[in-house]
C-alpha cells in the first residue's frame, strides 16, 4: 500500500466538488421539490392547547417553601396520568363523534396520535393538547379533556374527604343518638318520677307531724294533771273521782291515738324521705349523663369540623385557566421546516456522497500512479 493513500488535499477536494456540483445542486433540488410537493400532499392536522393551573392546598401559605420546591413540582407530573387516562380519552371521543372518523384504529393508538399532555418543568401548568383534522373537533377534545381532568381531581378530592370524615361523621352520630336517649329518660323521669310533689307531700306531712307532736305533748300534760288530781282524790270514789277515771281513760286513750297517728306519720316520712333520696340520686345520675352526652356530641362535632377544615390543606385545586381556542393555522405540514429539513438532509447525504466518490477517485489515481511507476522501474 502507498503511503499517499489516507492523504487528504483540501484544495483538491472542494476542486472535485466545484466540478461536481451539478451533483449537490441537483440533490437538493429533488429534496426541495419532493418536501415541497409532500407538504401539500400531506393532510392538515390543527393543534388545540387548553391548560390547567394546579393550585396548593387552599390551607397552604403561598410562601411557604412546598409552592416553590422542585419536588413539590415534579409530583405534579401525577396529575397527567388524570388527563391521559384511558377512560377519559374514551368517553371523549364517544362524546365528540370523534371515533367514527378513525374506523378500525385502536383507541390506545388514537390516543398516542392525537392527545398530548405535559407539565412544562418547574411550572404548576398541566397543558393538554388535541390534534385532529378538523379544528373545531380539536379545540373541543382539549376543552372536554381538560375539564374532565378538573371533575375528576374535584371526584377524587370529594371521596377522599368522605372516606377521611366518615368514620368522624360516625362518632357525631352515635353521640347524637346517646344524648337523645339520655334527653328522653330525663322526661320520662320528669314526668313519672316528680320531686316537687314529692317534696310538698313530704313538707306537708312535716307540718302535721309537728302539729301531731304538739297535741300529743299536750294530751301527755292533761293526763299526767288528771292522774295528780287523780292520786290527791283516791280517799273515796265519789262523782269526782269516777269523772276523773272516765277523763283519764278518755286522756290515755286520745295519747294511744296521737302516738299511733305520730309514729304512722313518721314511717310515712322515712319512706317519702328513702324515696325523694331515691328520685334526687336518679335525676342526677341522668342529669350527669346528659352532661357527658352533651360533652361527647361537642368534642365529636369539633373533630369533624377540624377535619373537614384539614381537608383544605390535604389536596390541590385544579383550574381550567384557557380552554384553548379554535385553531386556524395548521400545526402541521409546516411547510418551511419540512422544505428546510429536505435541503439540510440533502445536502448532507450530497456532502457523503461527494467525499466518499473524491476518496474512491484519488484510490484509483494513486493505484494506477504507483502501476506506471513500478513498471517503469521494472
Amino acid at each position: 500500500m502507498n503511503g499517499r493513500e489516507g492523504q487528504f488535499d483540501l484544495f483538491d477536494f472542494l476542486d472535485y466538488i466545484r466540478r461536481r456540483w451539478r451533483v449537490t445542486v441537483t440533490s437538493c433540488g429533488v429534496a426541495v421539490i419532493a418536501a415541497a410537493c409532500a407538504s401539500f400532499l400531506i393532510p392538515e392536522k390543527f393543534t388545540a392547547t387548553a391548560s390547567i393551573l394546579i393550585d396548593p392546598p387552599a390551607g397552604n401559605d403561598p410562601r411557604a417553601s412546598t409552592a416553590v420546591s422542585p419536588v413539590y413540582l415534579e409530583s405534579l407530573k401525577t396529575y397527567e396520568h388524570f388527563a391521559s387516562s384511558d377512560t377519559l380519552f374514551g368517553q371523549a371521543i364517544d362524546h365528540l363523534h370523534i371515533r367514527s372518523s378513525y374506523p378500525g384504529v385502536a383507541p390506545e393508538s388514537l390516543k398516542r396520535r392525537v392527545l398530548k399532555v405535559s407539565k412544562p418543568r418547574d411550572t404548576k401548568i398541566l397543558e393538554i393538547s388535541a390534534t385532529l383534522s378538523n379544528p373545531v373537533q380539536a379545540q373541543a377534545l382539549a376543552q372536554f379533556v381538560a375539564e374532565q381532568t378538573v371533575g375528576l381531581s374535584r371526584l377524587l378530592e370529594h371521596q377522599s374527604e368522605n372516606d377521611i370524615t366518615e368514620d368522624a361523621r360516625k362518632l357525631v352520630e352515635a353521640a347524637a343518638d346517646r344524648l337523645k336517649e339520655a334527653d328522653r329518660a330525663w322526661s320520662a323521669t320528669a314526668v313519672t318520677e316528680p320531686v316537687d310533689a314529692l317534696q310538698a307531700e313530704l313538707d306537708s306531712a312535716g307540718e302535721l307531724s309537728g302539729r301531731l307532736q304538739r297535741r300529743l305533748m299536750e294530751a301527755r300534760a292533761d293526763l299526767a294533771d288528771e292522774l295528780a288530781l287523780r292520786a290527791l282524790a283516791s280517799s273515796g270514789r265519789t262523782d269526782d273521782t269516777q269523772s276523773m277515771d272516765r277523763q283519764i281513760v278518755a286522756l290515755k286513750a286520745r295519747t294511744g291515738a296521737l302516738t299511733q297517728s305520730l309514729a304512722e306519720i313518721k314511717a310515712r316520712l322515712q319512706a317519702s324521705e328513702a324515696l325523694l333520696e331515691k328520685r334526687k340520686a336518679d335525676r342526677e345520675r341522668l342529669q350527669s349523663e346528659r352532661k357527658a352526652a352533651l360533652a361527647h356530641l361537642e368534642s365529636a362535632t369539633t373533630r369533624l369540623n377540624e377535619m373537614k377544615f384539614s381537608s383544605a390543606w390535604r389536596g390541590e385545586r385544579l383550574k381550567v385557566i384557557d380552554p384553548s381556542i379554535v385553531p386556524q393555522k395548521p400545526s402541521s405540514p409546516n411547510p418551511t421546516l419540512l422544505i428546510a429539513s429536505a435541503l439540510l438532509i440533502s445536502l448532507v447525504a450530497s456532502m457523503f456522497y461527494t467525499a466518499a466518490a473524491f476518496s474512491f477517485e484519488q484510490r484509483r489515481r494513486f493505484e494506477v500512479e504507483d502501476a506506471y511507476a513500478h513498471r517503469a522501474r521494472r
